[in-house]
């Protein structure tokens, strides 16, 4: 039997590796992706995971954006540690 898995990320490139091997290993039940902001903003890191998932033909795979603010503490963002979609791109 397979772990059920829901990932919670901000797909930049590292992230966007995870959900790859996390898929291709077919040793998890992903019951979906949910995505927040971090290395990039919450629209770019719902974006890059739908990509990803379309890229691994994965359709049957929710994606749940998250809140845009955070529940307590003070915000956090590291968008300028990446490229613009913060998948590597020139």
């Amino acid at each position: 039997m397979k772990k059920k898995m829901i990932l919670d990320v901000d797909t930049g490139i590292d992230d966007a590796i995870g959900i790859i091997l996390a898929v291709k290993s077919r040793q998890f039940d992903i019951l979906a992706v949910t995505t927040v902001n971090g290395n990039v903003s919450l629209d770019t890191a719902t974006l890059n995971t739908c990509k990803i998932l379309d890229l691994l033909n994965e359709q049957d795979i929710s994606v749940i954006k998250g809140q845009i603010a955070q529940l307590s503490g003070a915000p956090f963002s590291n968008t300028g540690s990446m490229a613009k979609t913060g998948l590597a791109e020139p």
